[in-house]
């Protein structure tokens, strides 16, 4: 008989992702302000390019998940187009009471520059990383070029703007994200969740946003009964765990139903470990959830964007039934054993 399999599911949250413009023609205005210290220190990761033009990415200046978010991205975009990842353009600052250099340290694995200084300009500075990447086809870009992307994000481009893929696998492929995994250290950190249970893991998004505030960011405690209930149905002896914050959490929507509620004050890495080595992760509308899903080789589950947020071609709409208890039924496979 198969040994039992812990079964982890976490409903967590993301932000919005800003569109790209492509555009060709280098801003003058962001030239001057798009600047970088004297010395370059190229990310230490041995598995990004050492030769190559060198690459910059615009910094998120929101949470902590959105600013590593930029960091991946720029990371994957590097590792693509056989470039160098010079760092994020934004300087860092701090986020849920963390720093965000030291939090990029920890969560990549890599040594990451942050760059600022008002010293020198760019060779390039673009609108997109579509626009950055046709430079590129046209070989307009040379290896001693430091090429500035004004843009934090990866998504579809505009209407009118040659297309390009509906997901992100383009960019976090198979072989990137096994080789980011292995230099993180904290996704390999044990659980001190309960052994060979099946265990899920809902990470509900409150304190900045509610059904009147940032609304489009909020999802009502429904969402996450109805989840839970699907699980329940299919993996009766699931241990449901709920990650949130205190402000504006709504203790007598979970509280009776066989939850263990954890608000505030957990470390972070450790969160996001359970959310990228999850069975089952339900991603929200919050950059702190996305960026661990990323990770997630097993079942995620997600609700689409009004801006049509680029997702991995694996994950599941929230709506779609169907892929959910197809999902659900492949990991209780075994259940008898636990």
């Amino acid at each position: 008989m198969r040994a039992a399999r812990q079964l982890l599911f976490i409903v967590v949250s993301w932000t919005t992702v800003h569109a790209l413009v492509v555009q060709k023609t280098l801003w003058s205005d962001q030239l001057q302000e798009a600047t970088v210290e004297d010395h370059f220190v190229d990310v230490s990761c041995t598995f990004l390019s050492k030769s190559g033009p060198r690459l910059f990415i615009k910094q998120r200046p929101d949470g902590a998940g959105a600013s590593l978010e930029s960091v991946l991205y720029g990371m994957a975009v590097a590792f693509k187009n056989n470039m160098r990842f010079g760092g994020i353009v934004g300087g860092g600052h701090s986020s849920h009471h963390l720093d965000i250099g030291s939090l990029v340290r920890n969560f990549s694995g890599c040594s990451v520059s942050f760059v600022g200084a008002k010293k020198h300009t760019f060779t390039s500075s673009i609108a997109s990383v579509l626009g950055m990447e046709e430079l590129l086809k046209k070989h307009q870009m040379h290896q001693d070029d430091t090429i500035y992307v004004n843009a934090a994000s990866l998504k579809k481009a505009p209407t009118g703007v040659a297309a390009t893929c509906t997901f992100l696998d383009e960019y976090f492929t198979t072989d990137f994200l096994e080789r980011m995994r292995n230099v993180m250290p904290w996704i390999h950190r044990p659980s001190d969740m309960e052994p060979n249970l099946p265990v899920a893991v809902m990470h509900v998004r409150r304190g900045d946003v509610s059904d009147h505030i940032h609304a489009d960011k909020f999802e009502p405690d429904s969402v996450y009964m109805k989840l839970t209930d699907s699980v329940k149905e299919m993996i009766p002896k699931a241990v449901i765990n709920v990650y949130s914050e205190e402000e504006g959490f709504n203790k007598a929507a979970y509280e009776g139903r066989g939850m263990t509620l954890h608000l505030d004050g957990h470390d972070i890495l450790d969160i996001w470990a359970h959310m990228a080595n999850a069975d089952i992760l339900r991603v929200a509308k919050s950059g702190f959830s996305w960026l661990p899903a990323y990770f997630n080789k097993h079942c995620v589950v997600y609700t689409p964007f009004s801006d049509d947020r680029r997702v991995m071609r694996s994950w599941i709409d929230a709506d779609d039934q169907a892929a959910l208890k197809e999902c659900l039924a492949s990991l209780s496979v075994g259940e008898s054993t636990f």
